[in-house]
């Protein structure tokens, strides 16, 4: 069994919310960011973005691999692909127990995205575990008293 923290746009060792969770867990786990060309092609991804998460990704990896409590625990796994089709390769080799990430507040196919992988976890049997990274609320019926 493995665990898997999903880096959608935050790749911050520090104050990460999903990445303590994992190393807390005392399990193996596996970082994860998936170029995803249904997200890349958004007119709101600009060329800065796809440099801010390589420099942090490139950050991240430094720090999984000088740290000997990450590099006894988890790895950096970068793709190209789309998030569920990783995800179920994962599950087939390994079985996946966990799946920890940000509660993303992006555009509506980041929303679409996130839906579809929270059923995913559903019909495979998966924990998804989201955190709460800004003041907005998702997934509620109205917006009154919130």
């Amino acid at each position: 069994m493995v665990n898997v923290v999903w880096i959608k746009r935050d790749a911050r060792v520090h104050d990460h919310g999903p990445l303590a969770t994992a190393v807390s867990a005392r399990e193996p786990f596996i970082v994860l960011y998936v170029y995803e060309k249904c997200q890349l092609l958004q007119p709101s991804v600009h060329g800065s973005h796809i440099h801010f998460i390589n420099e942090g990704l490139k950050d991240l990896d430094a720090a999984l691999s000088s740290s000997e409590e990450f590099k006894k625990l988890s790895s950096l796994t970068v793709c190209y692909s789309t998030v569920i089709k990783v995800l179920s390769s994962i599950n087939e080799k390994l079985t996946l127990n966990y799946l920890f990430a940000h509660e993303e507040t992006g555009h509506y196919a980041s929303y679409q995205r996130d839906r579809k992988v929270r059923a995913w976890c559903k019909e495979n049997g998966v924990k998804f575990q989201e955190f709460e990274q800004t003041g907005v609320k998702r997934r509620l019926k109205n917006r009154d008293d919130f």
